[in-house]
């Protein structure tokens, strides 16, 4: 339960083509792995979020 309300206060992270890749939260972002379902959390220490770029073919 406590997962599904941490949830409820993300907001979606989308790529170009439409897929959500990350969840952001103020300064954090959050990956989740497809295969086992853990999160990978990454902090910018306060900076922030902005898109610098991408890999477009």
């Amino acid at each position: 339960m406590e997962r599904e309300r941490q949830q409820e206060q993300l907001e979606n992270v989308y790529c170009k083509c439409g897929k959500i890749v990350a969840q952001k939260k103020r300064y954090k972002l959050y990956i989740k792995c497809r295969h086992c379902k853990r999160y990978l959390i990454l902090s910018t220490g306060g900076s922030p979020w902005q898109v610098i770029g991408s890999n477009d073919p």
